[in-house]
């Protein structure tokens, strides 16, 4: 199954094939990055390869201005807007075209999974543990909003190249990761989720409307593993989180933007201990029969695979509810 990802409604990219290593396509809005060095500005309008990979693309992580990508090799590249070093590469200068991540390799590292927020990024690292780099959130306004960012520790500037977070050292090995804006989740081998960042939106999906500046972990999921789930895949666009469990469900946290989390609420879906929970994602079109199989999740729309290979699209209007298959 070929793979489509996408980092909202401006820029696309896609790689062929999605198990195995590909060639990697992009087009979109020039200055958000689309990885390749143009001598006009003018936006990339229909899809075009990117050079600097020749077949040894093995997985595509993209936000709204920058984007990520593991090679087969294990390496990690970056290119697109650079003003807090979400690049991680050490400086501040925006890339048009893909830069190795070199931090990794020099420490003899292999990036196993990357996720992208809005300004910062966090990878899952061969030895298990948990990089992350990007914005601080450090301007006088930020400080005094007390905004916070999606680091996992009490960082005053922003971090230029990745840093493990501490807190998560000696913990289980992580299994995935994922992020949105100023906030990351991880996944680790005995299934625990761990959270930290902006959850006023209910981001974090812990059960309350709080901010986190270390990782913490979440008693919901701890609730649903005892009962037998386990996340087999996690995406997070801006401020909502789509998870598929074992046995084919999708559940989903965080702000619904029109819909996108495919729960019939347009703000908040914010979970608790008592109700709520983690929202189980119901489609019209959605027959439990035949279970979920893969995901992705964007601010607009949110696509779900079935184990039969057909793709739906999610996208639920702010008023009343339909649903386009």
């Amino acid at each position: 199954m070929n793979c489509l990802t996408h980092s909202g409604v401006f820029k696309s990219l896609w790689t062929r094939p999605f198990f195995r290593a590909g060639n990697l396509y992009t087009w979109g809005v020039h200055s958000l990055g689309c990885g390749i060095n143009q001598d006009s500005q003018g936006d990339q309008l229909r899809p075009r390869r990117i050079d600097a990979f020749n077949g040894n693309v093995q997985k595509v992580y993209p936000s709204e201005y920058f984007t990520a990508v593991i090679t087969d090799n294990g390496d990690l590249y970056t290119f697109g807007n650079n003003n807090y070093g979400q690049l991680g590469l050490g400086n501040t200068e925006q890339q048009q075209t893909p830069q190795l991540v070199k931090y990794f390799r020099d420490k003899g590292l292999k990036v196993v999974d990357v996720a992208l927020g809005s300004n910062h990024g966090v990878a899952l690292a061969s030895d298990g543990n948990i990089y992350t780099w990007g914005s601080a959130n450090n301007s006088v306004l930020d400080q005094l909003l007390c905004k916070p960012n999606g680091l996992g520790d009490n960082y005053t500037n922003n971090l230029l190249q990745p840093q493990i977070v501490q807190k998560l050292v000696g913990t289980p090995k992580g299994k995935f990761v994922s992020a949105g804006i100023n906030y990351s989740i991880m996944v680790n081998e005995n299934n625990q989720v761990y959270v930290w960042g902006a959850g006023k939106r209910g981001e974090l999906g812990n059960g309350c409307s709080l901010n986190f500046k270390y990782p913490e972990l979440n008693p919901i999921f701890e609730q649903l593993t005892k009962s037998g789930y386990t996340i087999q895949k996690i995406k997070s666009c801006f401020a909502g989180t789509l998870a598929l469990l074992n046995e084919g469900i999708v559940v989903g946290w965080g702000r619904s933007y029109y819909g996108s989390l495919g729960v019939r609420q347009q703000e908040y879906v914010v979970t608790d201990l008592l109700e709520n929970l983690i929202k189980n994602i119901l489609f019209q079109s959605y027959k439990h029969n035949i279970l979920v199989d893969n995901l992705d999740i964007s601010i607009l729309i949110s696509f779900y695979l079935k184990h039969i290979n057909v793709v739906n699209q999610v996208f639920f209007k702010v008023q009343g509810f339909s649903n386009r298959k």
